[in-house]
């Protein structure tokens, strides 16, 4: 935009203005033109919104993923990449950090994993590090969702276990609360037998369909680690 190498926009540019983020506009605009200014972002450069290339590394269970391989195999052997969510990387630093990933795929395939799996598509749900109780699902509060030494695990907001299994069941029914239809869960341990039911089916969207799909069995499978089980290292 400052060598005048996008359209420009329709409205009076000097409502925009460059920061470290990039290109925003201010925050006194209407909404008309901030309706102008969004369309304006999506059209006026060769790259959509301004981005070059843009794709979402992890969310907050991946994070911790990633940052416990890291920690298992020694946080001084990965300076950049431990900080990689903190700052912008130069060139140099980014092809230095690029060697830092090689020891981190080599040190992972020797690390084993813990690994909820779709025992029909063999898809993956969830994976954890033994030793670990962080959750990788929570359903606003009321129960969270781990993988540890024990399994698949639900607990309460006080951190009660209420099950725990290596393989189980899911049915998946509809409830109708306030004139409204909500999913529900019942999970039925294949091993003991036990039962719970919740209020958060485990479940996965597919690009395309509106309908979320939901496994009707799991198994906790445990293995030796891949550099590509970590969503940033395949990033």
């Amino acid at each position: 935009m400052k060598e005048g190498n996008v359209k420009p926009p329709p409205f009076d540019i000097i409502l925009l203005e460059i920061t470290d983020e990039g290109i925003d506009i201010l925050e006194s605009v209407n909404d008309e033109t901030y309706q102008l200014y969004q369309q304006w972002r999506e059209n006026s450069c060769g790259h959509e919104d301004f981005y070059y290339y843009q794709d979402r590394v992890f969310n907050v269970a991946g994070g911790n993923f990633f940052y416990g391989i890291i920690d298992r195999l020694g946080q001084d052997k990965f300076p950049l990449l431990i900080s990689i969510g903190e700052k912008l990387l130069s060139a140099d630093q980014a092809e230095k950090a690029l060697k830092e990933l090689d020891i981190f795929e080599s040190g992972a395939s020797k690390l084993q994993g813990i690994f909820l799996v779709d025992t029909v598509s063999n898809e993956e749900y969830g994976r954890s590090l033994p030793g670990e109780d962080k959750w990788f699902l929570s359903s606003g509060g009321e129960h969270t969702y781990q993988l540890n030494d024990r399994g698949f695990c639900i607990l309460d907001r006080d951190h009660r276990e209420l099950f725990h299994s290596v393989a189980f069941a899911q049915e998946v029914m509809s409830v109708e609360k306030e004139g409204r239809e909500h999913k529900h869960a019942r999970f039925h341990d294949l091993e003991m037998g036990r039962i719970f039911e919740s209020s958060y089916p485990l479940s996965r969207k597919i690009w395309g369909i509106d309908e979320l799909y939901y496994p009707i069995s799991f198994q906790v499978v445990k293995r030796n680690l891949k550099g590509s089980d970590s969503q940033p290292a395949r990033v």
